[in-house]
């Protein structure tokens, strides 16, 4: 080779190689700054579908509260489609309700474990008084998230997703904004939209966070400087002042607090977009996910009508990163939060990831598992990177050690109204044990005095006192009443949607007929409904017995619902019980709380009972605090001795509208029965549990 050639050969290697560094490759890419909006920013959505349709690459996305949700979806992997169907099918206006059950909370407790009850007084270990933070705490959605996100990312470093990340948050403590780009997504999601006093703030590597959109709800001058040389389209659903006819409930009142509060933080930011994309969500509401198909179609016509700008801006850009999908191995696991015992137990299970790579699916059900215990809230996890790999640490937030509750329920369609007030004390001999007591005050009084030992891999251990006071005036009969006093040793299982008990009760009657006898005692039940307060799909039932003085009384009791159309629900409720006529106390019954309205002040009373109840429900409004239905449902009962020579029966047509929710809970109805007569009547608040094996 001559060395002219060498040398032309070496000058234009060199020629190329500076052109390389000077000039970056001619691409296709935009950033993206996802802004704060609640439902409303159920349109970015939309704007990321006509990206898809367009064949624009996304080269980095910063979002802000439901920005963040939807950008740290669409980073690690799901398509804009995909999106949306996750949201439709879980049901966020639910999932922000906090209308979840721990999996070992015992049959029965389902609703009271929702349920926000009159006032509530909490305290810590040093006996300080522990208020709410937030009207919601946002755990399931962090729960449901989590599950999700696990399925398609498991690097640590949010700019090694599919397309890089970050989320905008507020440090509660300082004011200032903070960047989320590596540990938990899940959990930085949450905190981007912990809107203040909605949502509690959210703990994140040793910062109370809340919503970013307190400092940047369009993040644009944060996405310029994470990601330079892209051109950076700002999605804007943050919306309009609204006028004060339509300020009509709380959460409109705070999301027009957070606009006029972000309002100044938006135009500055707008200033630096490259082009701003608005979607006309005024008028969609700020917790209310019920219109995504309507959101998406108002974010595509918008991205659309900008299109032609965008594509200019996304011609001149540098190509998008290529990913590389990594696995980091895991050098240490930690737990904190947990009783000793637990702990250890848990930590035991998991010694064997070490060395091996990050399960994010691994880690999100080792979440679940620590998420099913009743005195556990919530349970996070951080990861950080080192050296030889990532170090995992769970995080469990346990109930206040101390409770004090006040809660009550009436209705003019039963005899029975109560106050109840109910204390929870935490680790008294041991940790994770409990003791719990309950008043009741009312035309019925009782007490109760509940010792749980401490759960152990879902089973847990109880010694339980009851008196109660209880006076009922059958149909056609004299009335009756008598003092019920209990005492109960019980051993607790609980696996998956299962829980079964099994163990001792005495009992010690005092009036209409005074009785004493002890025998085993058991309960069966399976927890499948969607939703305890309001179910759309799934199937419940619960069997209690008890045998005693070679009698057995048992009580059989069922709820299914489906969903034939999103307009309508159809209920079935039902049972049967095995009772002893002779002791009034352990007579069946069937009127009151739950089987025939109409025979509430005067149930029948037999042997023996079978009951049906079948409604079909219209939803008329859904939201994050509850909604209200419409109902129209038909009931009827019957009770009768062993031999069906004597039975008495009764039917039940009626309206309703209920208000399902966590906050306040109330129904009002209108009943017509076999006898001719019309009830109208209504009920607030819940009825105080009552799970005996024998129901009163």
């Amino acid at each position: 080779m001559s060395a002219k050639f060498k040398f032309a050969a070496c000058l234009l290697f060199s020629l190329c190689f500076l052109v390389s560094l000077s000039s970056p490759s001619e691409g296709r890419a935009v950033v993206l700054a996802l802004s704060g909006g609640g439902g409303k920013g159920m349109a970015h959505i939309g704007v990321l579908k006509i990206l898809e349709e367009r064949d624009i690459p996304v080269a980095g996305i910063v979002g802000t509260s439901m920005g963040a949700i939807i950008g740290g979806l669409y980073a690690v992997g799901y398509s804009a489609s995909e999106i949306e169907g996750l949201i439709e099918e879980l049901d966020l206006t639910a999932i922000l309700s906090d209308r979840a059950v721990p999996e070992l909370v015992p049959a029965g407790e389902e609703e009271a474990m929702i349920r926000r009850p009159l006032f509530r007084l909490s305290f810590d270990e040093e006996g300080r008084l522990i208020g709410p933070k937030g009207g919601l705490s946002a755990v399931r959605l962090l729960n449901e998230i989590a599950a999700i996100v696990a399925q398609r990312a498991q690097a640590v470093d949010f700019y090694k997703l599919p397309i890089p990340f970050a989320a905008v948050a507020t440090d509660l403590e300082t004011g200032e904004a903070v960047i989320l780009r590596r540990g938990n997504l899940a959990s930085a999601m949450r905190a981007s939209v912990a809107i203040p006093g909605l949502f509690e703030p959210w703990l994140y590597e040793g910062r109370l966070l809340v919503d970013g959109g307190l400092v940047a709800n369009v993040p644009v001058r944060i996405a310029k400087e994470l990601f330079p040389g892209y051109p950076v389209i700002a999605v804007d659903v943050s919306g309009g002042l609204a006028g004060k006819d339509e300020l009509r409930s709380l959460a409109d009142i705070v999301g027009q607090a957070i606009t006029i509060l972000t309002r100044g933080n938006v135009e500055e930011d707008l200033k630096f977009a490259d082009l701003v994309i608005r979607p006309s969500v005024d008028e969609l509401p700020l917790l209310d996910f019920s219109k995504v198909g309507e959101a998406v179609r108002l974010g595509e016509e918008a991205a659309t009508a900008a299109f032609p700008e965008l594509a200019k801006l996304a011609e001149r850009a540098p190509s998008p990163p290529e990913f590389v999908a990594e696995r980091p191995l895991v050098a240490r696991v930690a737990v904190t939060g947990l009783p000793s015992q637990l702990e250890r137990e848990f930590l035991a299970k998991r010694s064997d990831w070490i060395g091996k790579e990050l399960d994010m699916e691994a880690v999100v059900s080792s979440c679940e598992e620590l998420n099913a215990y009743s005195d556990i809230r919530a349970v996070d996890y951080q990861i950080e990177e080192g050296p030889d790999g990532v170090a995992l640490e769970f995080i469990a937030y346990r109930t206040p050690p101390r409770q004090l509750v006040l809660d009550g329920y009436a209705s003019n369609l039963t005899p029975y109204r109560w106050l109840f007030v109910d204390a929870t004390v935490r680790d008294i001999a041991s940790e994770g044990d409990e003791l719990k007591t309950r008043f009741l005050v009312g035309e019925q009084w009782g007490a109760r005095l509940a010792y749980f030992w401490p759960d152990r891999g879902g089973e847990r251990t109880s010694v339980r006192l009851d008196v109660q006071d209880w006076e009922v005036e059958p149909e056609g009969r004299e009335g009756l009443s008598w003092t019920r006093y209990d005492l109960a040793f019980s051993h607790h299982v609980s696996w998956g949607k299962f829980r079964a008990s099994y163990g001792l009760m005495a009992e010690w009657l005092d009036g209409s007929g005074d009785e004493e006898g002890w025998g085993p005692m058991a309960e069966l039940a399976y927890l499948g409904l969607d939703d305890p307060l309001d179910p759309k799909s799934g199937t419940s039932a619960r069997f209690l017995g008890w045998y005693a003085e070679e009698e057995l009384l048992a009580r059989l009791s069922f709820r299914t619902a489906a969903s034939p159309s999103e307009s309508w629900r159809l209920l079935l409720e039902g049972g049967a019980e095995i009772g002893d006529e002779s002791i009034p106390a352990h007579a069946a019954t069937l009127g009151g709380l739950d089987e025939l309205l109409s025979r509430a002040y005067h149930p029948l009373m037999g042997e023996n009972a079978l009951w049906l109840r079948a409604t079909l429900r219209h939803p008329w409004v859904q939201t994050w605090w509850g909604g209200l239905n419409a109902d129209l449902f038909v009931g009827a009962g019957a009770t009768y001795d062993g031999g069906w020579g004597k039975m008495e029966d009764a039917w039940e047509v009626g309206v309703a509208l209920s208000v399902p929710s966590a906050f306040f809970g109330g129904s009002v109805y209108a009943v017509y029965d076999d006898r001719s007569d019309w009830t109208f009547g209504f009920s607030i608040g819940t009825p105080p549990l009552n799970d005996e094996p024998v129901r009163q």
